[in-house]
């Protein structure tokens, strides 16, 4: 396999071992300066590519649809926030997700930010500290039917953020289906928003999650399709009664977790208000 070409301090290197990694530095002192010279490298590589962002203030702008080929885009975690704005008209197909502290606004006023076109489901990830802002008037991504647009999994890990402004965040269209996936946390500290997600009746929205979310799940207002829950267990599946999980509410409703505690030690379950034995007797 023939890796690509980068540019460093010290002129073209050819990407090693760590190949994948490119940063993005706004100075000049990086692989890329432009978001021309990270459409070039993702381009050449044959394999996804981790674009790093350095704190700063960078930009999409609007073009042809961005073929990502699975990038993601990151920035060092613990560090200053590396603030990116996808402009009106830029539409970026088949990234992988965004990690770290990156702020990622969206300004789009018609159309999709987000598409994706591999088989399905797209997969958007993003997790420790990365937030996604919709700053525009339409949805950021869409789920549709089989036969259009792929089904999305939205998934967010160790603390992924969403801050949705005047319009939801992902719109679900009749017949389809967003997986939004919460592990390890989710806007912790700030409000989960009203309008992540909106769609008409017959749009579903599967909520898996672990129980690491303060519940309940807030009202979504401009969403009249069916919400289903989907608990897949807590992280902390084991353990005395002080660490049973906190700040459940009625969405996550069958989430389990085996006291070492209580006589016999046993798998309880949360029934949406209390924990509960086999039998229901509260424990």
């Amino acid at each position: 396999m023939t890796s690509p070409l980068r540019k460093g301090p010290s002129g073209p290197t050819a990407l090693g071992a760590a190949g994948n990694v490119v940063s993005w530095k706004l100075d000049g002192s990086g692989d890329a300066q432009t978001w021309d010279e990270v459409m070039r490298i993702i381009a050449a590589s044959t394999v996804p590519i981790v674009i790093v962002l350095e704190p700063g203030s960078y930009s999409i702008p609007p073009g042809p649809t961005y073929l990502m080929k699975r990038a993601i885009l990151s920035a060092p975690p613990g560090g200053s926030i590396a603030v990116l704005t996808v402009e009106d008209g830029a539409v970026l197909s088949d990234l992988s997700g965004f990690i770290g502290a990156v702020e990622t606004h969206f300004k789009q006023t018609g159309g999709d930010s987000l598409v994706f076109a591999e088989p399905k489901p797209g997969v958007l990830l993003y997790g420790l500290g990365a937030r996604l802002v919709n700053d525009g008037a339409v949805p950021v991504l869409t789920a549709r039917p089989a036969g259009g647009t792929p089904d999305v999994a939205l998934s967010a890990i160790l603390n992924g953020y969403i801050i949705s402004g005047a319009s939801p965040f992902a719109g679900i269209e009749a017949g389809g289906t967003l997986f939004f996936e919460v592990f390890d946390g989710f806007n912790l500290g700030d409000p989960i928003p009203s309008n992540l997600f909106s769609g008409p009746v017959g749009a579903v929205c599967l909520l898996a999650h672990d129980g690491t979310i303060v519940w309940p799940f807030p009202a979504q207002p401009s969403f009249l399709g069916t919400l289903l829950n989907a608990p897949v267990g807590s992280s902390m599946s084991a353990g005395d009664t002080s660490f049973r999980p906190i700040g459940l509410g009625p969405l996550a409703l069958g989430t389990p977790y085996f006291d070492t505690t209580i006589v016999p030690p046993r798998t309880i379950s949360w029934d949406g208000t209390q924990w509960v034995d086999a039998t229901g007797a509260p424990v």
